[in-house]
């Protein structure tokens, strides 16, 4: 019924306890897609580990990124619901189970996708915290998502058919691709949302896209630009000048003043997000660390 997509790469020391959390589903019927994007370490290894017969491991023998190893989990997956989870965090027992019965309700509508909350867990310190991710729910979810990031990949459920509806994910967002994705399904399906979290977001030291600040504005800028037109035709021009602003501030407080300048010139002279945009640089600019005094 279900098949998890789960892409990774060089996580040879968290796909072990991801993988743990998946075949621990309450609920059962389901495969496991694991899509090894070229890893360099031990990665494969520790998959094959695993004595299950519901796991395949593919491999990419170079590394494409996220979205390439998600499509490839999708394209050769045998069920007609698909599952996402990233390599380094893990769902609750009851996420697929929860899920389902959400479907089951509805007549398993392939035009909807469910999603749900989350918790942030911190392994430096073994605490864990709440996470209030916007609720995006309704038939009418497309508008909501064109003014901000909605679900996450690691609670999204949706159908096999819609994301072919949609041709798939798109492999070129640098970041923000859950963002993407579910812009582009919600001018097609039903959202439904389960307010109890559902999967763990392990927050690691190192290096990963939601931490590279240079991918966060290049992946935000992606979106704004991507959905340029259905962002002013459906929130009106104000709304995305305000995302701008919003770019502008997260540039200039990462320290890419020149970035910051660049889209500060692009904005209509005199307006009032231009106004609000030259002030959210101006304090980013004077409060940036490497600017204050010693």
């Amino acid at each position: 019924m279900i098949s998890v997509v789960i892409p990774t790469y060089n996580r040879e020391q968290t796909i072990g306890y991801c993988l743990q959390s998946v075949i621990a589903q309450t609920y059962t019927d389901f495969e496991v897609v694991v899509v090894d994007d070229g890893s360099r370490d031990g990665t494969a290894k520790k998959v094959l580990e695993f004595d299950d017969p519901r796991l395949r491991l593919l491999r990419h023998d170079s590394s494409k990124g996220a979205q390439a190893a998600r499509n490839t989990g999708i394209r050769t997956a045998l069920g007609r619901w698909i599952a996402f989870l990233d390599s380094d965090d893990t769902w609750h027992p009851h996420k697929l189970a929860e899920q389902t019965a959400a479907l089951a309700s509805r007549g398993w509508d392939e035009g909807i996708v469910v999603h749900g909350g989350m918790t942030r867990y911190y392994p430096r310190t073994n605490s864990t915290e709440s996470w209030d991710l916007p609720i995006v729910s309704g038939t009418s979810c497309h508008a909501k998502l064109l003014q901000s990031p909605g679900p996450l990949f690691q609670t999204l459920l949706v159908s096999k058919k819609a994301l072919h509806a949609i041709g798939y994910l798109d492999e070129r967002v640098p970041s923000y691709q859950e963002w993407d994705t579910a812009i582009r399904l919600a001018e097609i399906c039903e959202f439904i949302h389960i307010k109890e979290p559902l999967a763990v977001y392990w927050l690691h030291e190192g290096d990963t896209i939601s931490k590279n600040l240079r991918r966060d504005v290049e992946g935000y800028r992606y979106i704004i630009e991507k959905h340029r037109a259905a962002m002013e035709e459906i929130l009106g021009k104000k709304a995305w000048l305000r995302h701008c602003a919003v770019l502008i501030n997260r540039c200039a407080k990462f320290g890419f003043f020149d970035d910051a300048r660049q889209l500060l010139r692009q904005m209509p002279a005199f307006s009032y997000w231009r106004l609000v945009a030259g002030l959210l640089f101006l304090r980013a600019f004077l409060t940036y660390p490497a600017r204050r005094p010693a």
